[in-house]
């Protein structure tokens, strides 16, 4: 697994945080972690390839990505509304 994954922020579609993005089914599990409803963290194909590090969902974004490896990345981050404020700045 990497230990960083480094995204320009011209490769930032948008980032948000939406109840329906935290599903209980995260995708085919590439190389990756899932214990249901405790951690999800790893590599997750739906509808594209997904990394996932999150452990409470109430604290995790989602960042939609273009040209990237990763079509999204969720994770889990201290301060949402912050994070989402400072993607989301052109």
């Amino acid at each position: 697994m990497e230990s960083k994954i480094i995204v320009p922020k011209t490769s930032i579609i948008r980032a948000h945080q939406e109840p329906e993005d935290f599903t209980f089914w995260k995708g085919f599990r590439m190389p990756g972690t899932e214990i249901p409803g405790l951690i999800a963290a790893g590599t997750f194909y739906k509808k594209g390839r997904n990394f996932w590090d999150v452990m409470n969902k109430k604290n995790a974004v989602v960042v939609e990505l273009k040209d990237h490896y990763f079509k999204k990345l969720i994770i889990e981050v201290q301060n949402p509304e912050e994070i989402l404020h400072l993607l989301n700045t052109k």
